[in-house]
Parts: C-alpha cells; structure tokens; sequence
C-alpha cells in the first residue's frame, strides 16, 4: 500500500495537479455535452449524479497517470493503452447517462450499423436499465486500470545512474 502512496505522490506534483483538474472538467463537460445532444437540450440523466462525478474522478486520474508515464518514456505503449481507456469508458459513460430517452447517440449508431428497430430499442432499454450497473463497471475498471499502472512502477520508476559516470 505504502508503495501505491509513494507512486502517487511522485506523480501528482502542482503542475500535474492542474492536468488532472483540467482533464476532469473537461470530461465532465464532454458527458454534459452528451447527455444535452442526446436529450435534446434537457439534461435528464437516468444515472445518481454520484456516479458521474466517480467516473470522471478515475478516468481523469487513470489519464494523468498515464500521461505521467508517457512524459517520463516509460512503457509508451500502456500508458498509451490505459489512457485510452480511460477516455473511451468516460465517452461510454456519457452514452449510458443519456440514454434512455428521447433521441439517444446510440440509435443513431446502431441505425447506421443496420440494427433492426427491435434490436435498437432493446439496447436502448438495457442500458436504460442497467445504467447504474454500467456506470459502477467502468468505474471499477479505471480503479482496477489506475492500480495495476501504478503499482507496476507505471507512473514512477526510479532510474539508477551507472556507477563511473
């Protein structure tokens, strides 16, 4: 656990304190944005509030990590992998919180994949649903993802100088 903390703390000096401030209004105002295109101008969301604000805690967190890692060129291709993820689950997130009602993104989506209506009205209910279901499993993935980065020596790996040099 001490090792967990000590990751942390080398991360999140003032400067990566503002990203991870900035990355998480930006995703909330992403999932806002979502959710008012989706709901035609009328923020209805069928999810408790909390749970936006505990993905777009995690996922801004998951993409600070991982942009730590990769100004730091440690293991590009996860960190690339794991703030993508982050991203993606927060974009997902804002699909789940708005749908359900009128006019949601993902009919559009399956429409032009050919969905049947049936088929596209059963998603629609699903994720209506079990919204809050889909909302907990993002953010416990991004928890899971934030754990395995930073006790890998992800975001923080201690570089050794050569002796002679």
């Amino acid at each position: 656990m001490s090792r967990i903390i000590d990751n942390f703390v080398r991360v999140y000096t003032p400067r990566y304190i503002a990203l991870n401030i900035g990355v998480a209004v930006a995703y909330y105002l992403v999932i806002n944005y979502l959710v008012l295109i989706q709901e035609k101008g009328i923020p209805i969301i069928n999810v408790p509030q909390y749970l936006i604000y505990a993905l777009v805690a995690v996922s801004s967190i998951l993409l600070t990590v991982s942009i730590n890692s990769i100004a730091n060129n440690m293991l590009v291709r996860r960190s690339l992998g794991t703030g993508v993820l982050g991203t993606a689950s927060t974009l997902l997130g804002g699909v789940v919180v708005g749908c359900g009602c009128s006019f949601s993104l993902l009919v559009v989506a399956l429409g032009g994949l050919g969905a049947s209506i049936s088929t596209t009205i059963a998603v629609v209910d699903f994720l209506s649903s079990y919204g809050s279901y889909i909302m907990a499993a993002l953010i416990a993935l991004n928890v899971l993802l934030i754990l395995f980065s930073v006790t890998r020596g992800h975001p923080a790996r201690k570089r050794y100088k050569a002796k002679g040099r």
